[in-house]
């Protein structure tokens, strides 16, 4: 005989809990298994195309970068350009520099002779290498400021007189960057100035520097 107390409803309950525990472990299992090979699929299609774009933008930004180090190298050499350019005053003595530069055999020295023509006074007026002073200049005494007042004259001397200050400088060529600064200074100190200053670590842009 079985038990007066036993309730057919618990049995029941017992079941469809059973049966529910069941489809709950076969619905996490079957939910599990489908994320699993969705996010092998998902990995699968995106992996590739997250590396297509990566190398997409790094492309992008180096061509970006290039671009601008173009566009600031083209800046800076316009700025350059500006910053050296030569007057027509200038240029129009170019025939007259090449002359006297061949004369006194500084050839390779004729864009330089130039630009200290620039320096100097821009082209304009009657001493365009400021040469008045210089011990060169005979035909115009005395020797004071301006006093030539003759341009082809002033460029002879001025060429005759930096010929010297190459020489003495020792330097070698346009590409010889210390001695031809020191030539240049020398230009406006006098070549007496030379010797000096290579007692006193040679070429300097700033002149205390050359203070005891």
């Amino acid at each position: 005989m079985g038990n007066d107390n036993h309730n057919p409803s618990a049995d029941i309950g017992k079941k469809l809990a059973g049966q529910t525990a069941k489809a709950a472990a076969k619905g996490g299992k079957a939910a599990a298994g489908w994320l699993k090979k969705g996010s092998k699929k998902l990995l699968g299609w995106c992996s590739p195309v997250l590396i297509g774009l990566l190398i997409f933008l790094l492309f992008m930004v180096m061509i970006v970068s290039m671009i601008s180090m173009f566009f600031a190298g083209a800046q800076h050499e316009e700025n350059m350009d500006s910053n050296f350019a030569l007057s027509d005053e200038v240029l129009a003595y170019r025939p007259l520099v090449e002359q006297y530069a061949a004369e006194y055999g500084i050839e390779d020295y004729i864009d330089v002779i130039l630009a200290v023509m620039m320096q100097e006074s821009r082209g304009i007026g009657a001493d365009p290498m400021q040469s008045s002073e210089c011990e060169y200049n005979t035909k115009y005494l005395p020797r004071r400021p301006n006093a030539i007042t003759n341009s082809e004259y002033s460029i002879q001397v001025g060429i005759h007189y930096f010929s010297d200050c190459i020489k003495e400088s020792g330097c070698t060529g346009i590409n010889d960057v210390d001695n031809l600064n020191l030539t240049l200074q020398a230009y406006n100190f006098g070549t007496s100035f030379i010797p000096w200053a290579q007692e006193h670590s040679g070429y300097s842009q700033d002149p205390k520097n050359y203070l005891p």
